[in-house]
């Protein structure tokens, strides 16, 4: 087993041990982790004057994109990795890479957040599905829609307060 192998499986166990935590402290534990490693990116986005309704932007990001990414980025790409029997570290980065370059929209900041984050849903899509295929998407879901949920209401908060001074 190469070196990068073994760093991967060793980055998996460590979500693997946070497992036995449940579901919901599992979700709410990496979510923070997520939000800390984005912050440099929440403090560099540009704040949008003409945004959409909240209750648009509410249902995008914390509904439809998690669910729709999680999909796209995670389960499809886990699958097909498995079939052509991928190792850990190859499943990582064709579950993290593509959901990285989709987060381009404030350069190249953006795309190394979503690294970071990418490596967070695919670590515990691996975990999880070895559960069941349905936790895995639950799972990240729900971590995915956190997120969004408290990096939209920074932003969102943002905006308040530049419009109000």
């Amino acid at each position: 087993m190469d070196t990068i192998e073994k760093k991967s499986l060793k980055f998996i166990s460590f979500f693997e041990s946070c497992k036995i935590k449940g579901k919901i402290r599992y979700c709410i534990y990496f979510t923070a982790i997520s939000f800390l490693l984005s912050m440099s990116t929440i403090a560099l986005a540009p704040i949008d004057e003409g945004s959409a309704p909240i209750r648009v932007s509410f249902f995008s990001a914390v509904i439809f994109a998690p669910i729709f990414e999680t999909f796209l980025f995670q389960a499809l790409p886990f699958s097909i990795a498995r079939r052509l029997n991928f190792n850990v570290w190859s499943k990582l980065m064709v579950m993290t890479v593509p959901f990285a370059i989709l987060h381009y929209h404030n350069g190249v900041v953006s795309i190394v957040n979503a690294l970071f984050g990418g490596l967070i849903l695919g670590a515990s899509f691996i975990v999880w599905e070895k559960d069941s295929y349905r936790d895995a998407f639950i799972v990240l879901t729900a971590i995915h829609g956190l997120h969004n949920l408290v990096v939209e209401g920074i932003i969102r908060g943002l905006s308040f307060l530049v419009d109000f001074i």
